[in-house]
């Protein structure tokens, strides 16, 4: 019979194998988080069962002008506190900013941490009855930031194909969006908004072509600026994104005949554009994820293979972008990516697609500084050593990326004021 001193020493062994097991063998948060991500299960579906806490991020909407954010809060931290479910799944407020959208109402961008599900938080949110209007989609146009006073500039953030509004600006496996929570802190006398818009690739019954998307964007930013019409404007595009900015100042210098139009072209002063696919973007394998949608010509105006020119649209675009800026001096910086991306292929035994295809530079140097102007500094065409996706996501005020970028944006900012107000005292279109 083995002694007690033996038995010991063989449980104490066991113990070490488990955690050894645990540690090294499960897969941590970041790995099923990431397993999630490219397998493209809906989250909806998977997060109630999960034992750990994720963090959304939703739109609140329907706020009264004159409620503060502590007020907010407490109505939110009230309304948790209120329902067993929100309880249960350790449900908290960790990041809250509220700025005024209209003369009567203000909007909320809220970071919830819970092990719940976006849409069973959203619904017991609504079920509540605190009287806002939640979403997680961001459609049209939000705002993140103003500063005291209004802010001096409007910073305007398109996203790219299929991007999200809030998700395109945020670092992966972090709640901080570089727009909200870092360039306030570097660059506060500035109002900055992002613009949302539909363009989810699988399954996409809208035939929107990009001209289309381009001119709901101008009278999204027209309807948004109605009581602030000569502040400056600084766009900032990236991929798909660039392209409805471009399309957007060409709708405005051609339709004069709108007071607003003529107000939004001298406005704008300047873009920071990052990866925008001007002579097309390298994933043709996105044709074959759509054909048959209605959004296939969409992409098809959109894509290039290795050898093919850029479409007869988006020609069209740089040539009237050239046009309609003769008149006009924009300050442009094109930012562009130095390492390869991961393509989209389909995996052919689920009829899944998944990104994990050839890798490519999937907007060249060329096509990302072929933005219509004739004059432009090589200096304004600026490296990231990143790939495409990680063209506009920063972990930290410190990334040399978001260093570099802020500097940009920073003297644009600077003189931005002066320039725009000298064109409309100046009374000239």
């Amino acid at each position: 019979m083995p002694s007690w001193n033996t038995v010991l020493v063989t449980l104490i062994a066991l113990v070490g194998v488990v955690i050894s097991y645990v540690f090294c063998r499960a897969p941590r948060m970041s790995q099923i988080s990431e397993m999630l991500r490219i397998q493209r299960i809906p989250a909806d579906k998977v997060n109630n069962n999960l034992q750990f806490n994720l963090s959304w991020i939703l739109r609140i909407q329907g706020i009264p002008i004159d409620k503060s954010e502590d007020d907010l809060k407490h109505d939110l931290d009230s309304a948790i506190r209120a329902d067993q479910v929100l309880v249960a799944g350790r449900t908290t407020v960790i990041q809250l900013t509220l700025v005024p959208r209209d003369p009567k109402s203000a909007c909320a961008c809220v970071t919830f941490d819970t092990s719940l599900s976006c849409q069973v938080l959203m619904n017991r949110l609504c079920k509540i009855g605190v009287g806002y209007e939640y979403d997680r989609d961001f459609l049209g146009m939000t705002p993140l930031y103003e500063s005291e006073g209004g802010g001096n500039v409007d910073v305007i953030a398109v996203p790219g194909l299929g991007s999200h509004a809030i998700g395109a600006w945020k670092a992966r496996d972090s709640c901080k969006v570089w727009l909200r929570d870092f360039l306030p802190q570097d660059i506060p006398n500035i109002r900055v908004l992002v613009y949302g818009y539909d363009t989810k690739l699988s399954g996409n019954d809208s035939k929107q072509s990009i001209a289309d998307l381009g001119n709901n964007f101008l009278e999204s930013v027209k309807s948004f600026r109605e009581t602030s019409r000569c502040r400056p404007i600084i766009f900032i595009g990236y991929s798909l994104g660039g392209l409805l900015i471009k399309e957007a100042l060409v709708f405005a210098t051609r339709k004069r005949d709108d007071p607003q139009n003529v107000d939004l072209y001298k406005a704008c002063y300047g873009l920071l554009l990052f990866g925008v696919p001007n002579l097309g973007l390298q994933n043709d394998q996105l044709v074959s994820m759509v054909q048959g949608q209605p959004n296939e010509q969409l992409v098809r105006d959109l894509v290039v293979d290795k050898e093919s020119e850029a479409s007869p649209f988006l020609k069209k675009i740089t040539d009237q972008f050239s046009g309609c800026c003769k008149s006009q001096d924009y300050n442009v910086v094109s930012f562009y990516e130095r390492r390869k991306s991961p393509t989209l292929k389909e995996d052919i035994a689920t009829g899944t697609w998944r990104m994990n295809g050839e890798e490519r530079l999937l907007v060249t140097e060329k096509s990302a500084a072929s933005i219509g102007l004739k004059v432009l500094c090589d200096e304004n065409n600026i490296p990231l050593d990143t790939n495409h996706y990680s063209l506009v996501k920063y972990n930290g005020q410190y990334q040399l990326e978001y260093q570099i970028v802020k500097a940009k944006l920073s003297s644009f900012v600077a003189t931005a004021p002066s320039i725009v107000r000298g064109r409309f005292k100046g009374g000239g279109a």
